[in-house]
């Protein structure tokens, strides 16, 4: 079911209601699914994942509008009996909503992640005692498709090398956030607090890793070819795991990359949508330089395409793991000079085989790429 279907929307927003008044019942959940299963069978309704748990906390935001819209209609002269009689029901619901279960089952213990919809905090649960990591992603609008898009993915996925999904859920605030926004190489006196008016945050809990892939090149004194190709057969692996569920991750890069104890986990699926689609719109995709030197040339000229353009960012990743940078710069130099087709002899001389096959990941013409399997065998990592 696509949430971002108009007609979907209509019988989310129509079940949201049906679910609102059966919470006046003794029996709201028997009574819900009674009514729903009615209007299903009568085709009002088109789908049963409409008043599934899989759309619960879809119908849980929009029930929440409902409410503030009967509140407002409440709160107003009005010789309305249903509205006076709901009050309370209203208020009661209001006050289980305005419940922080976040801050009720974790000890939140750090900031570890930022991105242009929220932050990743590193959290401890107060009642099994091992730490997560906690997406909490700001709400501004009705669209859910956002926001629910790296859940969908997640929640599909099941494999060592990538990062596990847990559960998610939604808090509503009429409450302006203060977010501390910060850089590593930045100062405390330095530090820019903004305020965000949101409506509410949308939390994802994941596993916890050890360190970004980004962070492991940053700290490593020396190339091991060995080590490097572990790392790059895992991201393979991984890869060729999400591609077989037709679904393109299209922001791969080493600080959406994670290392656990050794193993390779890929996360941030908050960019990733179906390969059927072959006329994707990527303008929210972000325009930082970080990942404009992983993204396919067609990815930026917003022009289709399809999971080759994963292949593209992957030779771009490979090329990276198997060089060391003294600076930034010369990092970006050299990922730039390459997308542009243009190697040292340096670079060729000592991985040439390696490089061979990083050159064909990153042709410009999406059609020369080749496959996961082809790299693979290519790499003699089979």
């Amino acid at each position: 079911m696509e949430i971002d279907n108009p007609d979907n929307q209509k019988e989310i927003l129509l079940v949201s209601l049906i679910e609102k008044i059966c919470k006046l019942g003794t029996d709201p959940d028997q009574l819900f699914k009674l009514i729903c299963d009615f209007l299903y069978d009568k085709k009002i309704l088109s789908n049963k994942t409409i008043y599934s748990e899989k759309t619960k906390s879809i119908r849980d935001y929009y029930s929440y509008y409902l409410m503030k819209l009967i509140q407002y209609h409440n709160e107003s002269p009005s010789e309305d009996k249903f509205l006076s009689l709901s009050t309370k029901e209203i208020n009661d619901e209001q006050a289980t909503i305005k419940r922080s279960r976040y801050e009720t089952d974790f000890d939140e213990i750090q900031k570890i992640g930022k991105g242009g919809f929220g932050n990743v905090y590193k959290a401890r649960n107060k009642i099994d005692g091992n730490l997560y990591a906690i997406k909490k992603i700001y709400i501004d609008h009705l669209n859910m498709i956002k926001i629910t898009r790296e859940v969908k993915y997640l929640a599909k996925l099941n494999h060592h090398n990538i990062v596990r999904y847990y559960t998610s859920w939604i808090e509503f605030t009429d409450k302006d956030i203060e977010e501390l926004n910060t850089d590593s190489d930045e100062s405390s006196e330095k530090a820019l607090i903004s305020t965000i008016k949101v409506n509410g945050l949308f939390y994802i809990q994941m596993e916890l890793c050890g360190l970004t892939l980004k962070e492991w090149m940053n700290n490593r004194l020396s190339i091991n070819i060995n080590d490097c190709n572990n790392l790059f057969k895992q991201l393979l692996t991984g890869v060729k795991y999400i591609h077989e569920h037709n679904i393109i991750h299209r922001d791969l890069k080493p600080t959406n990359i994670f290392l656990d104890n050794g193993t390779l986990k890929i996360g941030d699926f908050g960019l990733a949508t179906h390969n059927d689609d072959l006329t994707l719109n990527v303008t929210s995709h972000s325009p930082d330089c970080g990942t404009q030197l992983y993204a396919s040339p067609e990815q930026l000229k917003l022009t289709h395409y399809d999971k080759r353009t994963d292949i593209y960012s992957l030779g771009i990743i490979y090329l990276e793991l198997l060089h060391l940078f003294k600076t930034e710069m010369e990092r970006i130099i050299t990922l730039t000079n390459a997308r542009n087709n243009q190697y040292t002899d340096e670079l060729l001389n000592n991985f040439n085989n390696s490089y061979q096959i990083i050159k064909l990941m990153i042709n410009n013409d999406i059609d020369q790429r080749p496959s996961i399997d082809l790299i693979i065998e290519s790499l003699n990592f089979s």
